[in-house]
């Protein structure tokens, strides 16, 4: 499927979170349901604020497991606060954000989850925090990032190699 769009309504929130999903680009090859036989494929999805999710990897519906890398990028701060405004004291504004992990998730037999990730690497940039009422600039974050991360659910581990903070301005 290449190009096609979807519109999203969440009416949960107080103020209904309304979201367009433009140019999508799924790629499904060699879909199996035979056991222990997994198919590489990729999914893109693009937002209307040209946030962009890209998924490339293998799935095998049985048993059901998938490894893989995802990617975020895009201005997804935007996102988090159109859908999270009524919660939140402030207002983010700008922000833009770059991010993409390897991973691997599988049920196991028990019914429970196994799902680790690695080589997390996450940048958040040029975020200001501002009053929510009044737009005052509260706090300005031109970069903070994250290299290098991991995170085992099973065994509850998680870690950070690096992480940086520059320059940011609190006001």
């Amino acid at each position: 499927m290449q190009g096609a769009s979807i519109g999203l309504t969440d009416k949960v929130p107080t103020v209904p979170y309304v979201a367009l999903v433009d140019a999508q680009d799924i790629q499904i090859e060699n879909l199996t349901t035979l056991p222990d036989s997994a198919a590489g494929q990729s999914l893109s999805l693009t937002m209307g604020n040209s946030s962009r999710l890209d998924w490339r990897g293998s799935l095998s519906l049985a048993p059901l497991q998938s490894s893989g890398e995802i990617a975020l990028r895009g201005p997804y701060p935007a996102l988090i606060y159109e859908y999270l405004r009524e919660q939140l004291p402030v207002r983010l504004a700008g922000g833009w954000l770059e991010s993409r992990l390897d991973y691997d998730f599988a049920l196991a037999d028990d019914g429970g989850v196994v799902l680790s990730a690695s080589d997390l690497q996450l940048s958040l940039s040029e975020l200001d925090v501002r009053e929510r009422a009044g737009n005052a600039l509260l706090a300005r974050l031109p970069e903070l990032s994250l290299e290098v991360g991991t995170f085992d659910l099973g065994a509850r581990i998680q870690s950070a190699i690096g992480t940086s903070f520059r320059r940011g301005t609190a006001y």
